[in-house]
């Protein structure tokens, strides 16, 4: 809960929010480049199902999503 208190706090605090939300996608897309490579349908999939319940620093997502 914290780390989406955080997440939130972050997107509202942002002016351009909507441009910010897409900057955070596209870097959960780059940290499942590799999957999306090499993997099958199915595997990207699960891999862009899974991976936003991987993240474990938010404040580092959103720096690099800075």
């Amino acid at each position: 809960m914290p780390n989406c208190i955080t997440l939130w706090d972050a997107l509202f605090a942002d002016e351009n929010r909507f441009e910010f939300l897409n900057y955070i996608c596209a870097y959960i897309i780059v940290s499942c480049r590799h999957v999306i490579i090499d993997g099958d349908f199915a595997e990207i999939m699960e891999c862009l199902q899974i991976e936003p319940g991987n993240i474990n620093d938010v404040p580092a997502l959103i720096i690099k999503a800075c």
